[in-house]
């Protein structure tokens, strides 16, 4: 039999109280614990990432961005998002902005947002920075954004590398200068009486600060040779030139930007003035004559155009094939009866004639001058007076191919300054209307209505004789020029 006693009574009984105590204390810790987190806030998931370029130069920017997400489902309230610039970078003015709610502000390079980021919310804020230049390639610039809430921190570093800047040539492009259209040239004018004459080109215009035209100018239609003139920014430009036996001119025009030019306009014609000295071939030759003694002939000799007829009642028409200035013109020429001048020996202006484009003449004489206007001027033996007949010539004899039409002004005598076979100036006045008016020496010796061939444009000369042989007309100079 065992005896315990008071002490060992004492000792158990200590011990079942430990016992029963410590189990009790555990659980009561237990309990409080589970009492602290149901009263903790429920489904909160607060995040920051932070970015940047990851390579920048001296002097270059690094572009960051700090996104505050809440991926969980109750609202964090007092939530502040802190950065401060490193050393080495300063804040871009104006970069600063907030996506998502709040207002960020910057204040001597640090960063500034406070706000609510509620459930399932994303703050984004963004801003810029300048590398200072003297940063050494190589080194690492980190930058680390600080966000607080509900007493806790959270921190996400970003680094850039400061590199070597590297050379890249790209291939400059240039925008394409739009081509302009060549609108008008004008018909020519004067101020002097066609020892010089002007006329104007106009074109459209580009709606740049900076542009400049071009208008190139040639007398061959292809622009083999071309003289250029630089018009500024107007839209016109005026040329001058004296006449010449070359009276077409071809104008084209572009625009110029930069330096870098346009691509050419379409291309105008503009007929001018027209004069010819004969100091030199320029085309002139017989187009039309009569068909029963074809030995007639045409040459220059002394600075005059000869027209020599070989046969008896016979005649030549020649011409240079160009064209008159415009509507309504006026040729003048000079011209006189060669030495040996007999009975019925005449010369005369042609105009109003026609002109396929073909071989003039051409084997049946059916390509040129076909029709026209003939002032025929008839010497005949009295002194101081020379005979004139105007006749619309509208079709050709088939056995010698004379010219038959209508008779505008039948023979009329004239009374000329001087000797009848001696130098004087000639005039026919063509208007559009139909006006033709004949003057010798400047003054006005006949006038005719016919309108019938007035718009065909070509022009020339005549010389005729009868039965006497030899007729041999001098022509010194020939114009063509606008009526005012």
């Amino acid at each position: 039999m065992v005896t315990e006693t008071v002490s060992n009574r004492f000792t158990r009984f200590i011990s079942l109280l430990f016992l029963v105590i410590l189990p009790l204390a555990s659980i009561f810790a237990i309990v409080q614990v589970l009492s602290a987190e149901e009263n903790a806030p429920s489904g909160v998931g607060l995040s920051v990432t932070k970015m940047a370029n990851s390579t920048t130069i001296a002097g270059g920017q690094i572009d960051y961005t700090i996104v505050v997400s809440n991926g969980g489902t109750t609202d964090v309230t007092g939530v502040v998002v802190t950065d401060t610039l490193p050393t080495a970078v300063s804040y871009i003015s104006g970069t600063l902005t907030a996506i998502g709610g709040g207002t960020p502000a910057e204040n001597n390079g640090t960063i500034n947002w406070t706000g609510t980021v509620t459930a399932g919310q994303q703050i984004t804020i963004t801003f810029s920075g300048w590398v200072t230049d003297t940063v050494t390639p190589g080194t690492i610039i980190t930058n680390t954004a600080f966000v607080t809430a509900t007493g806790s921190l959270i921190t996400d570093p970003v680094s850039t590398t400061v590199v070597t800047p590297t050379k890249i040539y790209m291939p400059i492009i240039f925008k394409s200068v739009p081509a302009i259209s060549l609108l008008s040239v004008s018909a020519p004018s004067s101020t002097d009486g066609y020892a010089t004459q002007q006329w104007t080109a106009s074109w459209s215009t580009l709606n740049d600060p900076g542009v400049t035209y071009e208008l190139q100018e040639s007398q061959d239609p292809n622009f083999s040779t071309a003289t250029t003139y630089n018009a500024g920014s107007a839209s016109s430009y005026q040329v001058s030139h004296s006449l010449t036996a070359n009276n077409v001119y071809y104008y084209r025009v572009r625009a110029v930007i930069n330096g870098m030019a346009g691509p050419w306009s379409n291309v105008l014609s503009r007929v001018v003035a027209y004069r010819d000295n004969f100091n030199q071939d320029n085309g002139w030759a017989i187009r039309r004559q009569d068909t029963d003694d074809v030995d007639n002939s045409i040459y220059l000799q002394n600075g005059n155009l000869v027209v020599k007829i070989g046969g008896r009642w016979d005649y030549a028409i020649a011409s240079p094939l160009v064209k008159v200035p415009s509507d309504s013109y006026r040729i003048t020429t000079r011209v006189k009866h060669a030495d040996g001048v007999d009975n019925l020996h005449s010369y005369g202006i042609i105009f109003g004639g026609d002109w396929d484009g073909s071989a003039c003449p051409n084997n049946s004489y059916t390509s040129c001058f076909t029709h026209y206007y003939r002032l025929n001027v008839i010497w005949y033996g009295a002194p101081n007076s020379l005979r004139i007949q105007l006749k619309r010539i509208d079709y050709h004899d088939s056995r010698n191919n004379a010219g038959r039409g209508v008779e505008l002004i039948g023979f009329t005598d004239v009374t000329v300054n001087g000797d009848p076979a001696d130098w004087h100036e000639w005039s026919v006045e063509v208007n559009a209307d139909g006006t033709i008016k004949i003057f010798v020496d400047g003054n006005q010796v006949g006038q005719a209505i016919d309108s019938t061939y007035i718009s065909d444009p070509y022009f020339g000369v005549f010389a005729s004789d009868d039965e006497y042989l030899g007729s041999e007309p001098n022509f010194d100079w020939y114009q063509v020029t606008p009526l005012p």
